[in-house]
């Protein structure tokens, strides 16, 4: 059932599955262009420390893949949770390599203990037949989740970035792998399952955009960088004024993929989505003006991305806002 799930959604789905290919032919054929210019990076690190290319630098085709993956919620909304599992096991295991290059060895450890329960409760929820032996590991699952996201909270430093977006996550994983205990001992199997795999999915996906925002980041870095060098510019810049004028936009996005995702896997994404759609363009009047309230918040988000695109434009082509 699964497979022909799967199936019927692909069939209906070519568009969206172009769109991707598209993006990914595209960000891959900018990759080999600059293809010379990391490796100026790497050789010359100590000159151009200060674009601290993490990501790109060290694994640039998984962080693309990364990148693209990441934003399949845009176009998955409605896909099974089979289909949704196995493009998000593809993420981890991309994700995961790349984060083999860190030296926190605790970190590491607590990732691994999460794929390794995603993996455990996707295959419960979706394979196994809700015996009373089944009910116990999934308990388990879930109990694990709990343990293991706890301390995946405990060993993050405070001072790291996007740590409220990833504490916040870490509660609502934490919350739900709860429920789905709750939901368990009180025979709801079915529901257990799909309310434990949001939670656990939760928690990795907020990690994984974080190096998301951080991919893009370095995107528009090194194609600063490339422009400057073009125009015979070598002077170290700071990078900050950059990444301040697009990391809101990056974690507002951020927050958007996470929200839809985590609503799909509670399989509520479809009502809200409608009501939401509903209330923004239902039309309002406010004595001889009627207005809705999306075009109300398209204009500002104009507004607001013209002045970013603004600052942006001059960097691009070898000006930036505070040369060091």
């Amino acid at each position: 059932s699964e497979q022909n799930a799967i199936g019927y959604y692909i069939s209906q789905t070519s568009g969206e599955r172009t769109i991707v290919l598209i993006l990914g032919i595209l960000l891959f054929v900018w990759l080999y262009l600059k293809r010379k210019l990391l490796k100026k990076l790497n050789q010359e690190s100590s000159l151009y420390s200060y674009l601290n290319l993490q990501y790109l630098n060290s694994h640039p085709i998984l962080s693309l893949i990364v990148l693209l993956l990441c934003l399949m919620p845009f176009f998955d909304a409605y896909a099974p949770t089979s289909y949704i599992s196995i493009v998000y096991l593809l993420l981890l295991m991309a994700t995961t390599v790349i984060f083999f290059r860190r030296n926190d060895r605790i970190f590491i450890v607590n990732w691994l203990a999460l794929v390794a329960l995603f993996v455990a409760d996707v295959l419960i929820y979706l394979l196994i037949e809700p015996t009373f032996v089944e009910r116990l590991l999934l308990l388990a699952v879930h109990a694990g989740i709990i343990v293991f996201t706890y301390r995946f909270y405990r060993s993050l430093n405070k001072q790291i970035p996007y740590y409220i977006f990833i504490k916040t996550a870490i509660f609502v994983g934490i919350a739900l792998a709860g429920l789905g205990i709750l939901l368990n001992l009180f025979g709801r199997f079915s529901l257990s399952g799909m309310v434990g795999v949001a939670g656990i999915f939760a928690v990795t996906q907020a990690v994984i955009l974080t190096v998301f925002i951080e991919v893009i980041i370095e995107i528009v870095l090194l194609q600063l960088q490339s422009s400057r060098l073009s125009k015979g510019i070598d002077k170290p810049f700071d990078s900050s004024v950059v990444i301040d004028k697009i990391k809101i936009p990056l974690i507002i996005v951020s927050v958007i993929l996470w929200t839809i995702m985590l609503t799909s896997n509670l399989n509520i994404y479809h009502n809200l989505s409608n009501r939401l759609v509903e209330m923004l363009t239902s039309t309002r009047t406010i004595g001889s003006i009627s207005f809705q309230l999306l075009s109300v918040i398209l204009f500002f988000v104009i507004i607001w991305f013209a002045h970013v695109l603004q600052r942006l434009l001059s960097f691009f082509f070898g000006e930036t806002g505070a040369e060091t």
